[in-house]
């Protein structure tokens, strides 16, 4: 995210330089871009350690629904989340469930369908 920021700090000042020439709506467009990716920055959460024991962001997780349907993906933040690559949002709802439990504990994932109550399976740490 920093190299986007710098990318687009870089565009400004070549727009700025150019005076009464730049491009305007191009410079409204990088500070709307910069105003959301230091805002990004901002509220980002460093995590430094990892554990088997608890899922926290970055954990691997296999989890089984009422069924004994296996699923696995992993928790991560919102810039990478990709649920296609079973990279889960920590703080959407099944993030949400997730996040902090142990192998054997049931969780309530609250979904818009209805609630489903899952178990965890396994933790591993993230890459």
């Amino acid at each position: 995210m920093h190299v986007q920021v710098e990318q687009l700090q870089a565009q400004y000042s070549e727009q700025n330089a150019q005076g009464d020439d730049a491009d305007k709506q191009r410079m409204a467009e990088i500070e709307r871009d910069l105003r959301y990716f230091n805002q990004r920055l901002q509220s980002a959460h460093v995590v430094s350690s990892t554990s088997e024991d608890k899922v926290q962001i970055g954990s691997w997780v296999t989890f089984a629904d009422e069924d004994s349907v296996e699923q696995r993906v992993q928790l991560v933040g919102e810039d990478q989340a990709d649920a296609g690559s079973q990279l889960i949002n920590w703080a959407s709802p099944l993030g949400k469930a997730l996040l902090g439990a142990s192998v054997g504990d049931e969780v309530t994932w609250q979904r818009p369908v209805g609630d489903a109550v899952i178990e965890v399976i396994n933790i591993e740490a993230g890459d």
